[in-house]
């Protein structure tokens, strides 16, 4: 019982020791087999102070970690006037630019945010012809750091800031219905100290970033929710999709064709409160180690109006 409360504990600790913010991420994992433990105990414990605390834990641990969403919000829309934000970090070394193409082709997103692009794979994919008509921009810190923005409407206002050696590609979207600023996020992984600290580095980063005017934010956090700097965003002006709207667990990473059962949802996409949440579904890898998220999104009644938007751009 002791080890199932210190985990939940963790979640609630703005760390950056790897192996615990390791341990933070796989928590859902961890928990399960400890509760089942605390339960069999309890149940033939003759105790009653250990019964009421198994009770207790388990409660706190399905109000912290179980989404009402997974049983009551989850699945795809067709809402015509959604918009569909298509997010991947496509792994630098990967080359299957066919897949990739035919998979953006079939989803036919509004705005693409694609991380870890490789100058051949950029290359490959702005030579099909299905996105010549899309608005563009790419950047990155070093080589193996490219960023790609695309959109199906113009872009203004581009912009690359280095945080902690990591690219943050964001420009505004001059969509029909209300301008937006769209953000491309790729944060440290944090394998090491040094790694730990760039991501949290990013995270405070991000914690600034203004969501008082119509905006997406979306790409590799290398974070879940059960981060509590992660967490931090959602309540500065921000909603991660895969709240209102996910399917449950909703991991991205890892992914190998197929064999192996990606864990942890380290790729999120966050909207301002402007936005209604339509749905949001877990993509193919198409020859990455992530997973695609593939959201819809629609500016809520008033919301392009309150802004000075109302008119289109």
């Amino acid at each position: 019982m002791a080890a199932t409360a210190l985990l939940l504990l963790l979640r609630w600790l703005p760390v950056t020791n790897t192996p615990l913010l390791a341990v933070i991420g796989v928590i859902p994992l961890l928990i399960v087999p400890l509760l089942i433990a605390v339960a069999v105990a309890a149940w033939w414990s003759r105790g009653r102070p250990l019964r009421v605390g198994a009770v207790v834990i388990a409660a706190i641990a399905a109000v912290s970690l179980i989404r009402p969403s997974a049983v009551v919000a989850c699945g795809p829309t067709d809402d015509a006037d959604a918009l569909v934000v298509y997010s991947h970090n496509v792994l630098w070394s990967n080359t299957d630019a066919d897949s990739l193409g035919t998979a953006l082709v079939e989803v036919d997103p509004d705005v693409i945010l694609l991380q870890e692009l490789s100058p051949a794979l950029r290359w490959d994919l702005e030579r099909d012809d299905a996105f010549a008509d899309y608005a563009k921009a790419s950047d990155s810190i070093d080589d193996k750091i490219q960023m790609a923005l695309w959109s199906r409407w113009p872009l203004t206002d581009v912009a690359l800031t280095e945080v902690a050696g990591r690219p943050h590609l964001s420009a505004t979207v001059l969509a029909p219905d209300g301008e937006f600023r769209l953000h491309n996020i790729h944060l440290s992984a944090p394998v090491d100290d040094r790694r730990a600290d760039a991501w949290d580095a990013g995270l405070r980063h991000l914690d600034g970033v203004s969501a008082d005017e119509p905006a997406v934010m979306s790409g590799d956090f290398n974070a879940t929710i059960h981060h509590a700097r992660f967490r931090s965003l959602l309540r500065s002006g921000w909603t991660d999709v895969h709240g209102p709207k996910g399917c449950g667990f909703d991991a991205t990473w890892p992914a190998d064709n197929g064999r192996v059962m990606p864990v942890l949802q380290l790729d999120h996409t966050l909207v301002s409160d402007h936005w209604d949440v339509l749905s949001v579904e877990i993509g193919d890898a198409l020859g990455a180690d992530h997973h695609a998220v593939i959201s819809r999104i629609r500016l809520a009644d008033g919301a392009a109006d309150a802004d000075g938007d109302g008119d289109g751009a």
